[in-house]
């Protein structure tokens, strides 16, 4: 199994736990209303579809849905990215900070650090 996480910016993040052949289209068809496909955790969560500007983090990257297809990022992108769009851990302290986007990015980036080490 591995983690996936779904991040909605400027909403939260979901994790989910699935196959090791589970792909980013994979993702995409079960976090959209219309696929036939939809997650279980996708439809609990009552969020929108997965759409433009959203990440996903599987495979020990971070990928940006874009108009067509997927752009992956590094951390450093990921968080100036979440950033520029006025994503901060302290405008989140309200909510959960382990369902936050940027929690689910910086937990990225030190388990990835851990397995290189």
């Amino acid at each position: 199994m591995k983690k996936i996480t779904v991040i909605y910016p400027l909403e939260k993040a979901i994790t989910i736990a699935r196959e090791e052949d589970y792909t980013l289209e994979n993702v995409f068809d079960e976090f959209n209303f219309g696929s036939g496909r939809e997650a279980t955790e996708f439809v609990d969560s009552r969020m929108r579809s997965l759409s433009v500007g959203d990440l996903v983090m599987i495979d020990g990257g971070i990928h940006r849905c874009e108009s067509v297809g997927w752009k992956r990022l590094t951390v450093v992108e990921s968080l100036e990215y979440i950033g520029g769009i006025g994503l901060t851990y302290g405008e989140l302290k309200k909510e959960d900070p382990k369902a936050t986007p940027y929690y689910a990015i910086m937990t990225a980036r030190w388990e990835n650090a851990a397995c290189q080490a």
